[in-house]
């Protein structure tokens, strides 16, 4: 028969694995979303960066 007291120990192991699993889930998450958002960022800089091929406006260029 296993006692009381291994019992109350195989618990809290198995509670603590669950917290830290949790908790490595998150830290993964929060560091996929602050790559995302890095790339998100370097992506408009390069964007706002490089030459822009779109026309400067139609009332900048009529001549009245």
């Amino acid at each position: 028969m296993i006692s009381t007291g291994t019992l109350m120990l195989c618990k809290a192991l198995l509670t603590a694995g669950a917290i830290m699993g949790f908790l490595l889930r998150e830290l993964w998450l929060l560091r996929r979303m602050r790559r995302e958002d890095e790339a998100r960022k370097a992506a408009v800089q390069s964007a706002a960066q490089s030459p822009e091929t779109r026309e400067e406006g139609v009332t900048g260029t009529a001549g009245g």
